[in-house]
């Protein structure tokens, strides 16, 4: 059995028309979740956070860390550390007037200059350091 050719062309039609609407809903849909995803990008970008960070640093401004201030450093044999007694003299590495280097853990964060503040030492920073630079580095 033949079908008449203007009811195939209205087949053909009606299924182009179907499928054509089909894929405008699914562009609309394609075009949705892409300016979501657009939005989600900037947000996160003006966050300069990831979606899977809970905590950014103003969440742990407040944990205390130790702060360590060393005068000076030296390396000693051990013969020579088992000869000392009381009165010994320790020869540094430092020459008076050098900055003192402050440390958190073993960071190198800034240098600076004994004072005291009220009876008690306090630091007088003079240069906070780059994050490459070492314990006993040269200033430049």
């Amino acid at each position: 059995m033949a079908i008449p050719p203007e009811k195939d062309a209205d087949a053909v039609r009606q299924t182009t028309e179907a499928v054509q609407e089909l894929l405008a809903k699914d562009r609309e849909k394609n075009l949705a979740d892409a300016q979501k995803a657009v939005k989600s990008i900037l947000a996160r970008a003006k966050t300069d956070q990831p979606e899977d960070v809970y905590h950014t640093i103003k969440f742990m401004e407040d944990v205390p860390l130790t702060l360590h201030a060393e005068v000076a450093r030296t390396q000693l044999p051990l013969r020579d550390i088992l000869k000392w007694k009381d009165g010994s003299i320790v020869p540094m590495d430092k020459i008076v007037g050098e900055p003192i280097e402050l440390l958190i853990g073993d960071r190198l964060i800034a240098r600076g200059e004994v004072v005291v503040v009220n009876d008690r030492f306090g630091i007088r920073i003079s240069e906070i350091t780059r994050s490459d630079e070492n314990v006993g580095d040269a200033r430049q």
